[in-house]
């Protein structure tokens, strides 16, 4: 029942906010490709099914993420591993630091349309998270896809807990 809510308050913030993705398109603050992405929409190949899909969501946890990724390229240099970020920033840092390692898309919006697009290009085995960046559709649709979702260097506290567990 909750996440039906939460979905509706998403739909209703979706369609309310549309002229604020104009602005950001109109302003350079986004680019067109980069908002196509985080609705779903990927305009690169398609990544062989089963990878490892790294989430970070800017500079920081990107930065943390990249050793990790550096290891699975030469310890399965077979595996296939996608890197998302959610900001232009995060971005620019893994093209600098991943091109050629993982494929680098952004992550999708918590839209379940949007999740359940980017879920079925990317079709991982695995998701891991680095830092605390769970949302409640992607969450879902992996355990609903048997995905399985590893929290790196996340720390959460008893009150963001009781809060996330509404969503479970």
């Amino acid at each position: 029942m909750m996440r039906i809510f939460y979905n509706l308050v998403s739909f209703a913030l979706l369609v309310a906010g549309w002229p604020w993705f104009v602005y950001r398109i109109y302003t350079g603050k986004e680019t067109f490709t980069a908002l196509m992405q985080k609705f779903g929409s990927y305009n690169i190949p398609k990544p062989p099914e089963g990878g490892i899909w790294i989430h970070a969501v800017s500079v920081g946890e990107t930065l943390t993420a990249v050793p990790l990724i550096e290891l699975f390229s030469r310890e399965n240099p077979e595996q296939n591993i996608i890197f998302s970020a959610s900001t232009a920033t995060g971005m620019e840092i893994a093209r600098k630091r991943l091109e050629g390692k993982a494929t680098l898309l952004f992550f999708p919006y918590d839209f379940s349309f949007s999740v359940q697009a980017a879920l079925s290009f990317v079709r991982p085995s695995v998701f891991i998270f680095m830092e605390t960046e769970m949302w409640p559709n992607f969450l879902h649709y992996c355990r609903r896809r048997g995905i399985r979702t590893i929290l790196v260097n996340g720390r959460i506290s008893d009150d963001s807990f009781r809060k996330y567990m509404m969503f479970r």
